[in-house]
């Protein structure tokens, strides 16, 4: 996995995405796109502490093992 800017790509056995995080005061944002399937899901959040609800709706649309979810994004 490898990333910056908010932005990285995933890869995992049989599977590689592309993913964003964003935050500005009062929203979060999180996006992935799955580069095989083409399956992508956004994610905008009205809460500073918001980042959790995008990380379940991106798990709920997307789901398999994801390691990009485990790092501390803007929480």
């Amino acid at each position: 996995m490898s990333g910056g800017l908010g932005r990285g790509l995933e890869q995992t056995p049989g599977r590689r995405a592309l993913w964003q995080w964003g935050a500005n005061p009062g929203f979060r944002s999180l996006a992935m796109a799955e580069l095989e399937s083409g399956n992508a899901v956004v994610a905008l959040v009205a809460k500073d502490s918001g980042m959790d609800q995008a990380k379940a709706l991106l798990r709920q649309a997307l789901p398999g093992p994801h390691p990009a979810l485990a790092l501390r994004l803007v929480g």
